[in-house]
């Protein structure tokens, strides 16, 4: 007797690969901090908490911790108000929340999967899921009460539905009704909100413009697709402008101008230690526009946080060019530091971000392991398994360009070069996550066998 032939699609066999890595990975992280919830907080985490906290209470959206609650314009709303969502069920429980972006993150996987499947085929699709399910880079931030997570999983859900791929088993009589739905329409609306969610994205908006203009024929259609995009955006900004006089999508650009851009400029090309440069510029800053309370600090200094960084990086642009782009790089350091935080090995907070601007990455490394350098058993691992990452996602890169397809090769490559590089001097490990799904794509692609065209969109 022969044997019969499995119909079944491998597909679903290879998307519960990419899950199971996904999962195990992640809550093998989670069983870290299970009994230290502390541990899920950061830096930057109060700014996004307080807000919830003062949603919940009926305060309006301000991060202020006392009376009067004064508008908030430097935390985008989609994170903040996910987190209440959250706080509004288990309360301020910072294991819950770690919890619900694991699983975004495994959904995050199973989408980047579905999407490099789509458009360049099944091993494509099985290496991009695989290789963003083991990025510890990616499965690391997933435990920190951080927007990163949630920000890459809407960035997955935007491309998935730009791909065009299909995700659920249809009827043929619901085939007609769901072919009327422009899947291009979530793929702005998914967009829009990763940038409502970390403002770094729009800066890829050039790259999804130019791809959906070449995909689609009809001119009206695409017009109508960008403008469901920008829409959210533009109604958040006039939000700001209205609660504050400041028409900016976010205040932080402004802050991270003075405190990155221009303190980093005057340290690196005076050779003071950035510190204190930043304070010393604080207070120049305080000084001109008067003193604000904490909470509305961020509304009240932006003009003169903006003038300043501005006169100041005018000056040496050159200069400032090479550190930006040093200080991009730095976002590439794999997030040994995450890990050893979890397991209660290092503490946060002892200004490693700082000497890494200052004197490199070998001297901060010496900072961060000073005393414990039995520890940097944990850096060999990790930065093999993420530079490989980088390697492949740039070989597929290098791949589109051989192969003369120009439209690919800009928007996954362009998109996640202009992420990576966009921070600056404000760069670090977490800071370019968002850029993760895009390489991952890259990656996958560089596995494939030959030159796959993109199948037409159904």
């Amino acid at each position: 007797m022969t044997k019969r032939k499995s119909t079944q699609d491998p597909a679903k066999r290879y998307v519960y690969y990419v899950a199971a890595l996904a999962v195990t990975l992640r809550f093998a992280l989670l069983l870290l901090v299970w009994n230290h919830p502390e541990r899920c907080m950061s830096l930057d985490t109060e700014s996004y908490t307080s807000i919830a906290v003062n949603v919940l209470a009926g305060h309006g959206y301000s991060s202020c911790l006392t009376p009067p609650y004064w508008p908030d314009i430097c935390r985008t709303p989609v994170y903040p108000l996910f987190l209440s969502a959250i706080m509004a069920i288990w309360g301020q429980n910072w294991i819950a929340v770690a919890v619900m972006q694991i699983v975004l993150d495994v959904m995050s996987g199973v989408l980047i999967f579905h999407t490099g499947r789509a458009l360049y085929g099944i091993k494509a699709g099985l290496w991009a899921g695989i290789l963003f399910a083991v990025s510890l880079s990616s499965a690391m931030f997933n435990l920190k009460v951080l927007s990163e997570t949630l920000c890459v999983f809407l960035m997955a859900c935007s491309l998935f539905s730009l791909s065009g791929a299909p995700f659920f088993q249809v009827r043929p009589a619901r085939i007609s009704r769901i072919k009327r739905i422009d899947r291009n329409l979530f793929t702005a609306l998914f967009w829009a909100l990763a940038v409502l969610c970390k403002p770094v994205v729009l800066v890829t908006a050039p790259f999804f413009g130019w791809w959906l203009l070449k995909k689609k024929n009809n001119t009206l259609s695409f017009a109508l697709v960008i403008a469901a995009g920008l829409l959210p955006v533009a109604i958040w900004t006039l939000r700001n402008g209205l609660a504050s006089g400041h028409y900016v999508l976010s205040s932080v650009v402004a802050v991270n101008r003075l405190h990155y851009d221009a303190a980093g400029l005057v340290a690196g090309t005076g050779n003071q230690p950035v510190l204190e440069v930043r304070e010393n510029l604080r207070r120049r800053a305080e000084l001109e526009a008067g003193k604000a309370d904490y909470c509305s600090e961020n509304n009240a200094w932006i003009p003169v946080y903006r003038r300043l960084g501005d006169s100041i990086v005018a000056e040496r642009p050159v200069q400032y060019s090479l550190l930006h782009l040093r200080g991009a790089l730095n976002g590439l350091i794999p997030a040994f530091g995450v890990l050893l935080e979890y397991t209660g090995a290092r503490s946060s907070g002892s200004n490693t971000l700082s000497v890494l601007q200052e004197q490199g990455v070998f001297a901060a490394i010496k900072h961060y392991f000073s005393g414990h350098y039995h520890l940097l058993w944990v850096v060999v691992p990790m930065a093999g398994l993420w530079f490989f990452f980088l390697v492949a996602a740039g070989m597929g890169w290098v791949k589109w360009l051989l192969g003369r397809q120009w439209t690919d090769a800009l928007f996954w490559g362009g998109s996640a070069a202009l992420l990576l590089l966009a921070p600056g001097m404000a760069s670090e490990p977490r800071i370019v996550l968002p850029a993760i799904p895009f390489l991952a794509v890259c990656a996958g692609y560089a596995w494939t066998n030959k030159s796959h065209k993109p199948p037409a969109t159904p």
